[in-house]
């Protein structure tokens, strides 16, 4: 068995210090706080034999407290450059799949979001937060760090410093995370069922009873929503069940006749309990298969010299299948103790643990996602980048736009096989960050390279716009519904059936191009180039391809956001519906560049400005949205002219009207919402102008 601790450094100085960030240290709080993460830690766990950390001083400087505590040489610690710089988990995986295997316990020091995201990769029942100082200690049932892999840990326990009690040296109390009733092992080797039994029969004998089978099939959707829940859906004819991840209690349950063979959405779902449960957690996502999970149960009852059942074991043998037809066995040896018998159960765990079985207390389901080489949430449309402040600002957008268009590749399939409409908003959304990010970071590659790469990333954009607009009045159906008297609500029918056969002919279209060679060579020629390392750029030709990033994106924000609070002015003195227009795209631009950056920054601050920006987005996208549907929805009014289709007409015509009432309270909204946003962002409030360059 392996343990690995992960820990996250303790509270650091403010990010507002005139200092590089790898340079911060810990604050006197963060001191405190590592002191006392290292003594609960030392005392709820093995002491690590190996430490290694961030070099970053925050890092190392949590290390050196917890090794004073641990009495462990503070000249032994390991320092890793790429603990601070990386944040993909490969990094710290890879880490500790090369420690020596005469190790059995090490310990890391770094930072989020490394930390949690290796966690949550590891240990799949693991689902806390990670703040300063926290800890997590992980066990692996392998014989070698290099078998370390995500989904294959379980977390044992957990804290951190909010959990203090009033006393000046606390433990701090521990977040038990595994305590199995039944306890689960499994074979180190092949297993042999008859020579198994014929071992044991040596101490008990045993009687069996029937075996049972089962088939099941778990659905999650494509971004993981239920398993971020701590929930699985399981397919088990004829039974839809919601269950919890960690301890399998089932939550909700449906009858079907038939399960949908591809997909299946909430709305497809008689009405009832699981269908409020999922439409809560999926909106309108489509559950995905995962995987399939045939098993097989022999249950055997030890009994002792009165004939009486002492203890049940349960032989399980279950095989996975993934979606692409791929399997793997898995043996599992289920010791159910008896009341009254704990001796007994004892005896038969310490047989079992020195025939060499393994320990295993993940949920199968875990167990399922490590076999298949499944790692849950491998897929996030939202960016998170972590930029360094002295970063060039080619290296960033390269990295930037390598994450954009990995977004745009992973939802290709989606579209092709019309799972459900968020794929084909993710990969346009993705898309148009990609542009913006192109237009808005200036001078990072030639002009030939960012005029090509603009034209590719707009053509994107033209070819899904009509696919998309349909799929969005669609998705209003009982929105535009609700609009109407009820008498005149069955009216609107008409207008769906043309809009879904519109979309059908759309889908059509898109397909055929996402299939074509030119979309195939250029999405390849942007990869290609992004993949490849920067070649040294000429200063006429690329000017700020070498300047830091945080320069660059502190003189764009400050021109955007002044830019935003100048016309949303000019807005409160004299209402312009195509000043309305420019103002939500400066807004969508100052987002973007703030969702791509806004890491280099004060967090607080920007958090109130991308919250503020957020709320005036919302008034100023409603206000276009109700536009662009007013102008549409009298386009398909004229397709009803004929006497037997007046009635939709009509309808469609209400609606228009509906329409315009609600684009004149986005307007009546819109100064509360700018006022609160200029408040975050002129004058000194600006958090990009407190960072000196």
């Amino acid at each position: 068995m392996k343990t690995l601790y992960i820990v996250r450094h303790a509270k650091a100085v403010s990010r507002h210090l005139p200092i590089p960030d790898i340079e911060r240290t810990l604050s006197e709080r963060g001191q405190r706080d590592a002191h006392v993460m290292a003594e609960s830690a030392y005392a709820h766990g093995p002491v690590p034999e190996l430490m290694l950390s961030s070099s970053a001083p925050r890092a190392f400087e949590t290390a050196r407290v917890f090794a004073q505590v641990y009495q462990y040489p503070v000249d032994r610690i390991r320092t890793y450059t790429n603990l601070y710089h990386d944040t993909d988990t490969d990094t710290l995986l890879q880490l500790v799949q090369r420690l020596d295997d005469a190790v059995s316990t090490a310990m890391v020091f770094g930072h989020n979001p490394l930390c949690s995201d290796s966690a949550h990769g590891l240990a799949p029942t693991f689902r806390h937060a990670m703040p300063a100082g926290a800890v997590v200690c992980i066990q692996f049932y392998v014989s070698s760090w290099a078998e370390v892999a995500p989904g294959r840990g379980v977390a044992m326990w957990f804290h951190d410093p909010k959990h203090k009690l009033s006393n000046p040296m606390p433990v701090a109390p521990i977040h038990a995370l595994q305590t199995p009733i039944t306890l689960s092992f499994q074979p180190a080797s092949s297993f042999d069922a008859e020579r198994f039994a014929n071992d044991l029969q040596a101490f008990y004998p045993i009687r069996t009873e029937s075996k049972t089978h089962r088939q099941v099939t778990y659905f999650d959707t494509f971004d993981w929503r239920l398993y971020n829940q701590s929930l699985t859906l399981q397919w088990e004819t004829p039974h839809l069940r919601l269950h919890a991840l960690s301890d399998n209690c089932q939550h909700d349950c449906q009858a079907l006749s038939s399960l949908p063979k591809a997909s299946i959405r909430a709305s497809d779902l008689p009405a009832g309990a699981l269908h409020q449960r999922l439409e809560r957690v999926i909106d309108i996502r489509a559950l995905l298969p995962l995987f399939d999970c045939t098993s097989q149960y022999a249950t055997w009852r030890l009994l002792n010299s009165n004939d009486k059942t002492v203890i049940r074991l349960v032989i399980e043998h279950h095989t996975f299948t993934n979606a692409q037809g791929s399997s793997c066995p898995l043996t599992r040896v289920c010791l159910k103790p008896l009341k009254g018998y704990a001796q007994d159960a004892e005896h038969v765990q310490q047989w079992l643990l020195a025939r060499g079985f393994i320990p295993s207390h993940a949920p199968l389901y875990a167990l399922a996602l490590a076999a298949l080489a499944i790692t849950p949430n491998h897929y996030t449309a939202k960016p998170q980048f972590q930029l360094a402040p002295d970063m060039p600002a080619e290296a960033a957008m390269r990295s930037m736009l390598r994450f954009l268009f990995r977004v745009m590749r992973q939802n290709e399939a989606g579209i092709l096989n019309d799972l459900d409409t968020e794929f084909l908003h993710d990969f346009r959304v993705a898309s148009r960050r990609a542009r913006s990010a192109v237009g808005q970071i200036k001078g990072v590659f030639d002009q030939p390279t960012t005029l090509r790469l603009k034209q590719d990333l707009a053509s994107l954009g033209t070819m899904t716009n009509r696919l998309r607009d349909l799929d969005v009045y669609l998705l209003r159906q009982a929105d535009y519904r609700a609009k109407l008297p009820a008498d005149d609500r069955a009216a609107i029918e008409p207008l769906f059936d043309l809009l879904k056969r519109d979309r059908k002919q759309a889908l059509h279209r898109l397909k055929r191009k996402l299939q074509a060679k030119a979309y195939a060579e250029l999405m390849t020629r942007w990869e290609t180039f992004l993949s490849a390392e920067p070649a040294e750029s000429a200063a006429e030709t690329a000017p700020n391809a070498a300047r830091s990033i945080r320069k660059i994106a502190q003189k764009r924000l400050v021109k955007l956001s002044g830019r935003v609070v100048k016309t949303g002015h000019l807005l409160l003195a004299n209402e312009d519906d195509e000043r309305f227009h420019e103002l939500r795209i400066d807004c969508k631009k100052l987002r973007y560049v703030l969702e791509f950056t806004g890491s280099l920054f004060p967090q607080p601050e920007v958090a109130t400005v991308i919250r503020h920006l957020r709320k005036l987005q919302d008034v100023l996208g409603n206000f276009h949205d109700g536009c662009v549907q007013q102008e549409t929805l009298t386009t398909y009014a004229e397709q009803f002219q004929a006497a037997e289709a007046q009635a939709t007409q009509q309808a469609i015509g209400q609606l228009i009207d509906v329409l315009e009432q609600e684009k004149q309270a986005c307007k009546a909204a819109f100064a509360k919402r700018f006022n609160a946003f200029a408040a975050s962002v002129e004058g000194k409030n600006q958090p990009w102008k407190r960072i000196k360059t």
